[in-house]
């Protein structure tokens, strides 16, 4: 599938980058009217519009009729909402950095209760695993996890707790 153009979007589409928000400036199909909200969420939670034979990522739109260039690296949404195409929401990533803002499966990121009972907490920097240590209370386990996250990740680190700031 060809990627369209900006000015086939800018023809089509109009982006606010305050809500994120795409409206229709044509009358693209029988039953959808221009100046209707344009696209869909898909089950993944990305937003996608069709048009032109194929689907496209509204968050790459967004990027693309913001800098007037397609983004050469991943889309990565700063609040983890994969619905949320806010252009104050959006940044390029490459596919570290974007998996560095994925959520934990379930409980605490980088904890995991080790079979002496402990908390053990740990971080994988640059493709290796660094230990942070064994705690009795998983919470201190988490902030270790956090401490070494804002060290090695900056903006990009999932933090357990991210309205703590460290002195």
């Amino acid at each position: 599938m060809t990627r369209p153009t900006l000015e086939r979007v800018r023809q089509l589409l109009r982006y606010n980058p305050v809500n994120g928000e795409w409206r229709w400036r044509i009358k693209p199909a029988q039953r959808i009217l221009a100046g209707s909200i344009a696209g869909c969420v898909r089950p993944n939670g990305y937003r996608m519009i069709g048009f032109d034979n194929g689907f496209h990522q509204s968050s790459r739109l967004a990027f693309l009729v913001m800098t007037g260039s397609w983004p050469t690296k991943f889309i990565d949404h700063i609040n983890r909402d994969r619905s949320d195409d806010r252009w104050a929401n959006l940044r390029e990533a490459s596919a570290q950095q974007n998996q560095r803002n994925r959520p934990p499966l379930s409980g605490y990121k980088g904890v995991s209760l080790h079979r002496s009972g402990r908390f053990r907490a740990r971080i994988n920097v640059n493709e290796r695993e660094v230990a942070l240590g064994f705690f009795n209370d998983p919470a201190d386990a988490a902030r270790a996890y956090d401490d070494a996250a804002r060290r090695h990740f900056g903006e990009f680190a999932y933090l357990n707790f991210p309205a703590e700031v460290t002195a």
